[in-house]
């Protein structure tokens, strides 16, 4: 914990407070046999209770912490100073027992003697948690002035530039972390800190310029954060993924029981879409410690992304009784669920009480809306979404942007793409200003994949320019990808299929480099988009199957189901095989999450199977189908030639019979 000032001179507050916590911290941290709760999390629930700035160890925030992150022991210390005199006192006492099991106390002269009197501390610590004498001498324990900084400024500037970080003030942090390194230029946890900071800012030159200065310091930091340092280096900085797994297996070799180390190597297992490897680092998490959120959180994912929706819904109902008080937790997930099954009046019944509690919750406003989309009520969606999207962007720093995006999305929806262009487009220039670089990119692919709906094709490659050249300097993995393929598909609406082939294995290339092998569907769909251009819609089937083989299961509102879905269908309605074309537009339409941010598509899948149903003279259904896709665009863009056409189609129709 956060040493408390016995001294009476708040001054000394803004180096020993946190600065004491940060070093014993780090001391301890290089042990293998002890679990050490990092400062920054610690540092995230005090800020998160209000308490950050408390003067005491009060009771009920230790057993507040205790209760959520299953801590055994703290460590409680204080300090005084009497002249040049410097005191620092600790309690090692057993969670929610109140037991203490040992007290020490150190003094030294000066303020550089600090490193040391820690040193000396952590094995008093160390002690008392019923180490022996001969599992200390061989544990991890480098001294730390080589592992830290022995600056007292470059300390102090860290630690109030750690304190500015978890309250959010990102511009504040990185000046006093810039002070820190200016103190002390070798510091490589304070040019780790430093990237961070500047992440959030959203400067990605500079995350990436201080995240090579702490690797090339790596010899400066324990142990433990080498690995951690050069496995969050290898995320941002290299292609491939192989560097980051290599160190986080490093690191989890050494210490069996780093929580952090199994976190960080289930994220990127993942993030490749490879469930069961990630399955087992976040299984081992929680033999470690059953009362983390991260396993709960990232399994649920995990098994709704495998369709295993029964058992994601154990997950919660289990994390529910883990986490009594954390039930907005797993609200999202157990309200998406029902979403993804099309319960949507028991999502909308499960929603109801936290929304009436929390209205202005932009998470649970997004639900309602999306509730509303899918319901097909479309005026209600459309100003739960307009509400949203005035909330976030009158009232947040920096804004959001979500509430615009939908109503983007809602408008495709309904053929009215001038409208959704507009949003868009404010989109990309408020994201712009505020330097949302990844909210830019979203709007900016969105952007392309109007243009190539609409047909301008020269318009896609053009917007896509800026969305490749951001992605150069960002660890954005998946954006390129997405970006090249709608290149391709452009490529093909010109007639450029050469260019398109050609597209492709830079597609490849870059999917086999990334390491996720799940991601060849984006190759796949292009190769299929390449085969029906070539008018071989037999072949071009085949590859859209293997790409939608690929698919995770729908989880999410930002699936891409209807994406691959509707080429299936086009390759089979070219190769008139209409009952499956059928087949393939009625899985489209039946999508519940994997049509919401494909609106468009899933509109006009019913004009489709209008056409199907009139080729295989089923004249009520194409009726009925036609009218249905003429509801959803009656207020689209005028001289959609999809409009005109159904309209003419459902004359005849309506003539004939």
């Amino acid at each position: 914990m956060y040493a408390v000032n016995n001294s009476g001179d708040k001054s000394l507050d803004k180096l020993l407070r946190w600065g004491i916590a940060d070093l014993l911290t780090t001391d301890l941290a290089q042990s293998k046999l002890l679990r050490v709760f990092p400062l920054d999390r610690l540092m995230q629930m005090l800020e998160n209770m209000n308490q950050l700035e408390e003067e005491q160890h009060l009771s009920k925030t230790l057993d507040r912490i205790a209760d959520k992150e299953n801590i055994e022991y703290f460590v409680l210390p204080s300090f005084t100073k009497a002249g040049d005199s410097l005191r620092i006192d600790i309690k090692v006492q057993r969670a929610r027992a109140k037991e203490i099991l040992d007290t020490a106390s150190i003094e030294g002269k000066k303020a550089e003697d600090l490193w040391s009197m820690v040193d000396d501390l952590s094995r008093e610590v160390k002690t008392a948690l019923n180490l022996s004498p001969a599992e200390i001498a061989g544990d991890y324990s480098q001294r730390l002035d080589q592992i830290t900084t022995g600056s007292v400024e470059a300390l102090r500037y860290y630690v109030e530039g750690q304190q500015y970080l978890v309250q959010g003030n990102f511009e504040a942090s990185v000046q006093s972390l810039e002070k820190a390194v200016e103190k002390d230029p070798n510091y490589a946890m304070a040019y780790r800190a430093l990237a961070e900071g500047y992440a959030y800012l959203g400067d990605h030159d500079q995350h990436k310029r201080y995240l090579r200065k702490a690797l090339a310091l790596v010899d400066r930091v324990s142990e433990r954060d080498r690995y951690v340092i050069q496995g969050y280096a290898a995320i941002v900085l290299d292609e491939s993924p192989l560097p980051a797994i290599e160190s986080y297996k490093k690191l989890i070799e050494l210490y069996p029981q780093d929580e952090a180390g199994y976190i960080y190597l289930g994220a990127i297992y993942r993030n490749l879409e490879e469930w069961d490897p990630a399955i087992e680092q976040y299984e081992k998490i929680l033999k470690i410690n059953n009362r983390s959120m991260t396993p709960y959180d990232n399994l649920t994912f995990i098994y709704t992304s495998q369709g295993r929706y029964e058992k994601a819904m154990e997950m919660i109902q289990t994390g529910r009784q883990v986490f009594p008080n954390e039930s907005l937790s797993f609200l999202r997930p157990s309200v998406m669920i029902s979403v993804i099954q099309g319960r949507y009046d028991e999502a909308a019944a499960e929603l109801k009480e936290p929304l009436a509690r929390a209205p202005d919750d932009p998470d649970l406003s997004e639900l309602e809306g999306n509730i509303f989309h899918l319901h097909g009520d479309l005026t209600s969606a459309r100003t739960t979404y307009r509400q949203l999207q005035q909330k976030e962007e009158a009232d947040s720093e920096p804004p959001g942007f979500r509430g615009r995006l939908w109503l983007a999305y809602l408008h495709l929806l309904q053929g009215e793409y001038r409208q959704g262009q507009e949003e868009i487009l404010a989109g990309i220039q408020m994201a712009q200003k505020s330097k949302r670089v990844y909210d830019e990119l979203e709007f900016r692919l969105l952007y392309a994949y109007s243009e190539l709906q609409l047909g301008r094709f020269p318009g896609v490659i053009e917007a896509l320019k800026p969305v490749l050249e951001i992605c150069q300097n960002i660890s954005a993995k998946n954006t390129p990808k997405f970006a090249l393929l709608l290149s391709g598909i452009a490529n093909l609406g010109m007639g450029q299929i050469e260019e398109a082939w050609k597209v492709g294995q830079q597609l490849r290339r870059l999917i086999e480099v990334g390491g996720c092998p799940k991601h060849m569907r984006h190759y796949d769909h292009l190769m299929g988009r390449i085969a029906l251009a070539e008018k071989h819609p037999a072949e071009a089937a085949r590859y859209f199957e293997e790409a939608i083989s690929l698919l995770p299961a729908q989880r999410e509102n930002s699936d891409e189901h209807a994406f691959y879905y509707d080429a299936l269908a086009a390759a089979y309605y070219q190769g008139e095989d209409f009952p499956k074309a059928q087949e393939a537009y009625e899985r489209t339409i039946s999508l519940t999450t994997g049509r919401l941010p494909w609106g468009d598509i899933y509109a006009r899948a019913f004009y489709w199977l209008g056409k199907t149903s009139q080729k295989m003279g089923k004249v009520r259904e194409a009726s009925a189908y036609y009218e249905k896709f003429l509801k959803l665009w009656e207020n689209a863009d005028r001289g959609r030639p999809e409009v005109v056409d159904a309209a003419a189609q459902l004359a005849l129709l309506r003539k004939a019979s």
